[in-house]
């Protein structure tokens, strides 16, 4: 049809732009092209690592290639080994700045859109596909992790990848292949590769016999091939800090019924708000409600999709249950991290689930005119939080401490009788940038104690009489503290404080 006989259709049928196929297209690729936008603007933002991002950066650029298998990375970190090694090769070509230790994320985060935009082609018409898009370009914890150097994002693209594969009907062969790379960038998407092998299992119940005897050996080759990079890579990783750090925070679900009812409503759903639009408790029930109802929907399509992520739900709460992964502690946008591998899941359920109400609804007395009202006020208030939320993230929503500038400074202005102290809390930050800029003073100390508090008792103790104080900003108690006590010291704040404090004054 010739554009202007469509758009004489059009305005003859003003109700049918609701349901023009090209207008939905149209505005998917606009929403992508949004999506991509955000994601470049946080990657060329350019903003200093922060401590995580910082204590992975110095374990992976510290450790030969000789020792990367069979001992734990430092500072209790862990990452997958295929993130390991094309960052760490990254790094040795083009050196350790922030831009290339963030490009992996980066370069998923975009792939994610288009992966998850195949996931619904499958599943949804172009309306509901719209739907699906806006919600999941409107996500502040995707585009966080997009310009996070670590493997979050990566793994969410990996589950994107194991569900389009399943639900387009790929071979269990050619599925078992494609884990093998998965396991290699993602510890989350194992639980996943478990349940949707279970979904074939379902998908080939009526003739079972036959698809196990024709997959059983590359099931056994697959098992063979985890298990070596299990024990020679992820085990070593399973350092005490890891059950340390989330059980002392309660980021494994307690077995208790009442007591995991409580957890999961002053724990785990405020962690992962940002999950759903608009970044709150109450929208997200209303998300769980949805994606309850998304099971549904997607059952009339693909029963053995649905049985596969009932297996992976049950793998994964199995996991939390015996404390061998975590899930979420309500600390910001960066408590979710770790969930961050299911939110394709979530999302595209929660879409299906709007589709399935909406049906609903139409054949309800709201029948007729009213549907198209109904779908233009979903449309509008789904396309506003989405369009909002991209406008925070563009208006430096996500802001992170400037730890070069004050390295600079104190670089340059540092002198050789001086000492440098730093709290333990920013230790990595501080020693990555004095490895980005070649800056070693004669005296450096860092406080054993990890609160900003034991850095006022070592400035007094020193015997040097100028010195360089460097501390997180997040307790302003003892930053007010060191201004009371040397009132005449030159204090630098850029996301972290810098004290400049000559003792004679």
């Amino acid at each position: 049809m010739h554009i202007s006989t469509k758009l004489s259709h059009l305005k003859n049928n003003p109700y049918q732009v609701f349901f023009s196929l090209d207008l939905w297209l149209l505005t998917i690729w606009g929403f992508l092209l949004l999506g991509v936008v955000s994601r470049l603007f946080v990657y060329l933002d350019c903003q200093n690592l922060w401590l995580d991002e910082a204590f992975l950066a110095k374990s992976i650029y510290h450790t030969p290639w000789g020792q990367i298998l069979g001992k734990p990375l430092e500072w209790d970190q862990a990452t997958p080994l295929g993130f390991l090694l094309i960052t760490k090769g990254l790094g040795e070509m083009f050196g350790h700045g922030e831009m290339v230790l963030r490009f992996l994320p980066f370069c998923a985060s975009v792939a994610l859109l288009f992966v998850f935009w195949a996931i619904t082609k499958e599943l949804l018409t172009p309306k509901w596909q719209l739907v699906a898009m806006m919600i999941f370009v409107g996500s502040k914890t995707l585009v966080y992790y997009a310009a996070e150097f670590k493997q979050y994002e990566i793994e969410a693209l990996c589950s994107a990848i194991l569900l389009l594969a399943f639900i387009r009907g790929a071979s269990f062969l050619r599925f078992l292949l494609l884990s093998a790379v998965v396991v290699l960038f993602s510890y989350g998407g194992v639980f996943l590769i478990c349940g949707l092998g279970a979904g074939y299992i379902y998908r080939h119940r009526q003739n079972l016999p036959h698809f196990i005897k024709h997959n059983v050996l590359a099931a056994l080759s697959f098992s063979v091939y985890f298990a070596l990079l299990y024990f020679y890579y992820i085990a070593p990783q399973a350092v005490p800090g890891f059950k340390q750090w989330w059980g002392a925070l309660a980021g494994f679900p307690p077995i208790n019924p009442i007591e995991l009812v409580r957890w999961l409503s002053a724990q785990f759903l405020p962690a992962i708000r940002d999950f759903a639009l608009g970044g709150n408790i109450r929208a997200l029930w209303l998300f769980v409600l949805l994606t309850l109802l998304g099971v549904l929907y997607i059952a009339r399509i693909q029963r053995a999709l649905v049985a596969g992520l009932v297996c992976f739900v049950a793998i994964y709460w199995l996991a939390g249950f015996m404390k061998l992964y975590g899930f979420a502690v309500p600390y910001n946008i960066l408590g979710a991290r770790l969930a961050l591998f299911w939110q394709p899941l979530f999302v595209l359920c929660a879409a299906c689930g709007i589709a399935w109400l909406y049906e609903k609804l139409a054949k309800s007395r709201l029948g007729g005119g009213a549907n198209i009202y109904l779908f233009a006020a979903i449309l509008l208030y789904i396309a506003s939080i989405s369009i909002k939320n991209n406008h925070q993230i563009l208006t430096h929503s996500f802001p992170k401490g400037d730890m070069s500038a004050l390295i600079l400074h104190t670089q340059n202005n540092i002198k050789p009788d001086d000492v440098l102290l730093m709290q333990h809390a920013t230790q990595s930050v501080a020693e990555y940038y004095q490895y980005r800029h070649n800056f070693y003073p004669d005296h450096t100390y860092i406080a054993t104690n990890a609160w900003a508090g034991s850095l006022l008792p070592l400035i007094q103790e020193s015997k040097h009489d100028r010195v360089f104080a460097i501390l997180q900003n997040n307790d302003r108690q003892y930053i007010q503290e060191i201004k009371d006590t040397y009132p005449h010291a030159i204090h630098l704040d850029s996301g972290f404080s810098l004290f400049i404090i000559d003792k004679h004054q």
